[in-house]
């Protein structure tokens, strides 16, 4: 088996476009995701600050997603799904209910 040698470079970053798909950057501003994060903050009865605490992130961020002026990278959408205590498929793609 062949090692490479540490070089001490680190592995690059892959940003939310490559794991995602090219589209979904610009989904995370679109105003059907940041209706859907207040909509799932909102039925778990929480507040920004309250969603902060739990998932790890400052309640400006929150704000920021829920008006679409900030798009979330892979690690807050994770950080996210945590602290709604939902799943991705609600976060990202939920469809509203009739």
């Amino acid at each position: 088996m062949r090692t490479r040698p540490n070089d001490g470079a680190k592995p690059p970053k892959v940003g939310l476009s490559e794991v995602l798909g090219p589209n979904l950057e610009n989904e995370m501003k679109d105003a059907e995701f940041c209706r859907r994060l207040r909509l799932l903050r909102e039925r778990g009865g929480l507040t920004q600050a309250e969603l902060e605490k739990r998932a790890g992130l400052p309640a400006l961020l929150v704000s920021q997603y829920e008006t679409g002026s900030r798009a979330p990278g892979l690690a807050n959408i994770k950080a996210l799904i945590k602290g709604l205590n939902c799943t991705a498929d609600e976060l990202l793609f939920m469809e509203e209910r009739n």
